[in-house]
C-alpha cells in the first residue's frame, strides 16, 4: 500500500540521517545482493528485471518500485539484507549465480550463501512448509546480523512474521520474532504500519441488501492493489444491524484478523469485503465478528451465505 511504503520509506530516511546503514528485508538473500549492486549503477536496468521476476507480486506496484528509487536517490548508501527463503530461485537465484560465476567470485562468501538461499528456495516450494521457513527466516536474520558486528538495523516484514507473541501462518511455530527476540531480547523493537490510523467515521452510509433485507452499510473506502496479481481495489462496509440476523449464519474456513481492515472492529459486527479486479469483477466476502481468536489474535470470520 502506497501510505503504508511511504511510511517506511520515511522511517528508513530517519535512521539513515542518524547513521544507520543496514536494512534487513523480506526477501531472498540474492536479491538484495542484486539490489546492492543496482544501488551503484546509473541505470536501473537491474531493478527492472528484479520485477520482472517477481511479476504477479506485490513487488510488481508502481509504488515498491518508487519506493527502491527513492532509497537510491535519498539513502545512497542503504545497503540491503535478504533474510527469506530463496524465492524465485530457479530465476533470481540463478541469474545471480551466474553474475558471480562470471565475475570469478565462486570462492567468496557472497557464492555460498547464494547457493543457500537457492536449496532454501527449493526445499520450501517442494512442500510449501511453512515451519521450515519461519524458522529459516530467523536463522537468516541472525547471520546477517551477525555478519555485520551488531549494528543497528532496520527491517521491513510482513505482520505475520513480526506480530508479538506470534506464530506463523500456520500456527505451528513462533514467529520470525519471537525466535529472535529469544537472542536478542529487548533490543528489539517492532512498529506495526498496518493500519495505524484507524478509521473511526463512515465515509458515507449506503445501502445494502442480504438475503432480500435492506439495511445501511457504513463504507469505509477502498484500498488499492494494482500491481498485485489481478487485482484493483478492495472496498469494505460495516453492515449496520446486521449481527443478530446472522448469527445463526454457517461459517467458512476463512478469516482475517482485526488489523486488517481499515477501520475500528468490534465484536458483535458484520463486515463485508468486495475484491474488485482490474477487469472490474466482484467478489464479495461477508464477515462476521464473534470474538474468535487465532494464534491469540481476534479473527472475524467469513459467512457462508
Amino acid at each position: 500500500m502506497e501510505r503504508i511504503l511511504s511510511k517506511e520509506l520515511d522511517l528508513w530516511k530517519s535512521h539513515y540521517n542518524n547513521g544507520m546503514r543496514h536494512l534487513f528485508t523480506e526477501e531472498p538473500y540474492f536479491t538484495a545482493e542484486f539490489k546492492n549492486i543496482w544501488m551503484k549503477d546509473k541505470d536501473d536496468h537491474i531493478l527492472e528485471e528484479l520485477i520482472n521476476d517477481f511479476k504477479g507480486t506485490f513487488f510488481q506496484s508502481p509504488y515498491f518500485q518508487a519506493f527502491y528509487k527513492n532509497i537510491k536517490i535519498c539513502c545512497p548508501e542503504t545497503v540491503f539484507h535478504g533474510t527469506d527463503i530463496g524465492h524465485k530461485y530457479y530465476a533470481t537465484g540463478a541469474r545471480f549465480k551466474k553474475y558471480l560465476e562470471d565475475h570469478a567470485l565462486t570462492h567468496t562468501d557472497q557464492y555460498k550463501l547464494t547457493l543457500e538461499a537457492i536449496d532454501q528456495g527449493a526445499r520450501f516450494y517442494d512442500g510449501e512448509d511453512g515451519i521450515y521457513r519461519e524458522n529459516q527466516m530467523a536463522r537468516n536474520f541472525i547471520r546477517e546480523l551477525k555478519s555485520i558486528n551488531g549494528a543497528d538495523v532496520m527491517g521491513i516484514y510482513g505482520g505475520t512474521h513480526v506480530r508479538p507473541g506470534g506464530k506463523d501462518a500456520d500456527g505451528a511455530v513462533i514467529n520470525m520474532l519471537e525466535q529472535i527476540k529469544l537472542k536478542y531480547g529487548p533490543s528489539i523493537q517492532v512498529t506495526n504500519l498496518a493500519y495505524p490510523d484507524k478509521l473511526s467515521s463512515p465515509i458515507r452510509v449506503d445501502q445494502i441488501s442480504i438475503n432480500g433485507k435492506m439495511y445501511s452499510a457504513s463504507y469505509y473506502g477502498k484500498v488499492n492493489w494494482r500491481g498485485f496479481k489481478n487485482i484493483d481495489f478492495n472496498e469494505y462496509w460495516r453492515l449496520e444491524g446486521a449481527y443478530s440476523d446472522l448469527a445463526s449464519s454457517k461459517k467458512i474456513n476463512s478469516t482475517m484478523e482485526y488489523d486488517e481492515f481499515p477501520m475500528a472492529i468490534e465484536k458483535g459486527q458484520v463486515i463485508i469485503e468486495d475484491v474488485v479486479t482490474s477487469d472490474k469483477k466482484v467478489y464479495r466476502s461477508i464477515y462476521r465478528t464473534d470474538g474468535t481468536l487465532l494464534n491469540g489474535q481476534p479473527v472475524a470470520e467469513e459467512l457462508s451465505l
